[in-house]
């Protein structure tokens, strides 16, 4: 990292009520990119999905939780980690789990340290259709958001939504 990104960065509080022409100009502009993130977003989540969902017949969802596994020493984690770590409610996740457990991707299993826990664990056969899924991910993301960036563009998209990301994993979730 540069010297210039270890710097503190000066933050810019949201204006509500304008005061200024220039205040009014710097909120609308600010309103404007939400709205296009907000489209994008849901464009690209949309067209992800199905790319995902043609490819290894799993939703990206699920992706997430397979590639989750992976990651983890062993292929497996207790489940309230890996709700953690996929930002997925554990309503949804224990739903999505049972999904995947009856296409035979992952196991459940009882965690050792803990008998009142459980572990989720990835199958062989979890492997081959994450082996897939990845593929598809690489291919979708570099095609409909990779394609589009200019020099620069990640370094602008990784310290804001970076920012964003920490400040709202130290709220409690809904």
């Amino acid at each position: 990292m540069g010297a210039e990104q270890d710097q503190p960065r000066e933050r810019i509080e949201p204006v509500i009520f304008a005061r200024t022409r220039a205040q009014a100009e710097e909120s609308a502009k600010r309103l404007r990119a939400w709205r296009t993130y907000v489209e994008a977003s849901a464009l690209l989540e949309r067209s992800c999905e199905h790319i995902m969902h043609e490819a290894a017949g799993i939703h990206r969802a699920d992706f997430q939780i397979l590639l989750t596994l992976s990651e983890a020493p062993a292929g497996q984690m207790r489940l309230c980690d890996l709700a953690s770590a996929t930002v997925v409610s554990r309503p949804r996740l224990t739903y999505r789990l049972q999904h995947l457990s009856k296409r035979g991707l992952l196991e459940r299993i009882p965690d050792g340290n803990d008998r009142r826990g459980a572990l989720a664990r990835l199958t062989p056969t979890g492997y081959r259709v994450l082996a897939t899924a990845r593929a598809a991910e690489r291919e979708s993301v570099e095609s409909l958001f990779v394609a589009h960036m200019a020099p620069g563009d990640a370094d602008v998209l990784m310290r804001v939504f970076g920012d964003v990301s920490a400040a709202l994993r130290e709220r409690p979730l809904p």
